[in-house]
């Protein structure tokens, strides 16, 4: 679940499934775990500036189930993060 407190109607319910190292959008099923972050830290995590780790030891993320933890986390990790390589 994605919260934003600044635009609220981008937030909401999302489920995703993973198979073959793939992500993809998911429409139906049971989840095996549900995570709930803020919009803004998620963003963090995505253009690699923080992890899911991190978060939710300093109670940024939460998990209904923590066991999962480290799986959810390297779903969404970056071998690197991206770069900008426009001149300014």
């Amino acid at each position: 679940e994605l919260e934003d407190d600044f635009m609220p109607e981008y937030g909401g319910t999302f489920m995703i499934r993973c198979e073959e190292g793939q992500i993809r959008a998911a429409n139906n099923g049971a989840a095996d775990v549900k995570l709930r972050i803020q919009m803004a830290d998620f963003s963090a995590v995505l253009m690699g500036c923080t992890n899911l780790v991190d978060l939710h030891r300093l109670g940024l993320v939460t998990l209904s189930d923590p066991t999962w933890l480290e799986v959810v986390d390297g779903l969404f990790r970056l071998p690197q993060p991206p770069i900008c390589v426009t001149p300014f």
